[in-house]
């Protein structure tokens, strides 16, 4: 009988053993070598349709539909903290859907600062 619990034991051992192995393996790679995202290109492929490539706004996407936002407007830049600019193009505002699908967080964080870069001096 306690042989046969000594194997059990072992036996359990062994498997959590080769679970934490394999998870340790399946972890992605440290920040430090993984691809810095390209804020610019993202902005142009994700954002540029409705906001024009330079942030400026463009023109409705419906029929008496709503303006998209002049991103480079300091008085709107002015009005917006980092973390509400994050949470909008995360989860939509108005006519602007969400991304939080779409996207990555790291993604979603740089588009944040990217359009921080595109206030009018």
């Amino acid at each position: 009988m306690i042989r046969l619990f000594r194997r059990r034991v072992r036996g359990v051992c062994t498997l959590a053993l080769a679970m934490s192995t394999a998870a340790g393996c399946s972890r992605s790679a440290p920040a430090a070598e993984r691809e810095p995202i390209d804020a610019p290109a993202l902005f142009a492929q994700a954002c540029a349709k409705c906001h024009a490539a330079d942030g400026t706004g463009g023109l409705p996407m419906v029929a008496n539909g709503p303006r998209p936002v002049d991103l480079t407007a300091i008085d709107w830049q002015r009005s917006r903290s980092d973390d509400e600019l994050v949470a909008a193009i995360r989860s939509g505002r108005g006519a602007m859907p969400p991304f939080q699908d779409v996207l990555t967080t790291a993604q979603i964080n740089a588009l944040g600062g990217y359009v921080r870069t595109l206030k009018r001096q």
